[in-house]
């Protein structure tokens, strides 16, 4: 009687359970590191190709208007600094640029997903679920 605390006993299989259940992240916890996860490996991948393809003014423009403000809380590079730094011929030139640079990151976040899906037609699905993990989590 003296060891005995106050609330009694309880089984220790229902004590671990509630344990590992609040040390468990829950399902939104975990949506959300993953598609944290899908994004930073197209990131990579991107960056991979265009180094290898000598398309660094694809890689500068999506790091200037895309990574840094959306991913890395930077300031938007304005087109006219781009345009300089890049070498390039006007603001027009530039936007096109960025919009090569988006199909190039589109192609590297379809890749990465269909690494981990069964099914072709499973990507589009995929990037559906990944917009809304994100835009819930913004």
């Amino acid at each position: 009687k003296k060891r005995r605390p106050n609330g009694g006993l309880e089984s220790l299989d229902e004590v671990e359970a509630v344990e590992v259940l609040s040390a468990t992240p829950s399902t939104a916890e975990f949506d959300v590191a993953w598609a944290r996860w899908v994004v930073a490996e197209a990131v990579q991948r991107m960056q991979a190709t265009c180094e290898a393809n000598g398309r660094y003014d694809v890689w500068q423009m999506f790091e200037a208007r895309q990574k840094g403000p959306i991913l890395d809380g930077k300031e938007v590079v304005p087109y006219r600094q781009l345009v300089e730094c890049l070498g390039l011929q006007s603001p027009v030139q530039a936007q096109n640029l960025l919009v090569t640079a988006k199909r190039t990151f589109a192609r590297s976040l379809r890749s990465v997903i269909a690494g981990y899906v069964s099914e072709p037609q499973s990507i589009e699905i995929e990037l559906r679920e990944l917009q809304i993990i994100l835009s819930h989590e913004a």
